[in-house]
C-alpha cells in the first residue's frame, strides 16, 4: 500500500505540482465493542482526497 501512495504522490507532483493530495480515515465512527451497529476493531478505512488550485 505504502508503495502504490509514493507511487501515486510522486506522479501527481510531477505532473501537476500545485496539486494537494491526501489520505485521510473516515467511517469508523464507533467501534463494535462500544455499539453494536458500529465497525469491528482494528478496521478503518481510507478515503483518498485530490483538490486542484488553479
Amino acid at each position: 500500500m505504502d508503495t502504490i501512495i509514493q507511487m501515486l504522490s510522486s506522479v501527481i507532483k510531477e505532473t501537476k505540482p500545485w496539486v494537494k493530495f491526501g489520505i485521510s480515515p473516515f467511517g469508523v465512527w464507533r467501534n463494535q465493542d462500544k455499539d453494536f451497529t458500529g465497525s469491528p476493531p482494528g478496521r478503518a478505512s481510507l478515503i483518498m482526497t485530490i483538490s486542484m488550485r488553479t
